[in-house]
């Protein structure tokens, strides 16, 4: 069996590569919608945090992703 810490899972998300990315292929990424997807959807996994960073044109340091 593996060790607990090998199950932990924490979720990072460039924001201005998803900004971009968006812009440049024309759709629409909810990071809400990732988020619930990893806590329904973990197999076996623990979801421990999960932090952003906002993509727009001017840089903002933002906190962790509010869990549900």
């Amino acid at each position: 069996m593996a060790s607990p810490a090998l199950n932990r899972l924490s979720i990072f998300v460039d924001g201005n590569n998803m900004f971009y990315a968006q812009q440049k292929n024309g759709w629409f990424f909810d990071p809400k919608r990732l988020l619930e997807h990893f806590v329904n959807e973990t197999h076996g996994l623990s979801l421990v945090n999960a932090f952003g960073i906002p993509g727009s044109k001017t840089l903002k340091i933002s906190g962790a992703f509010e869990m549900p």
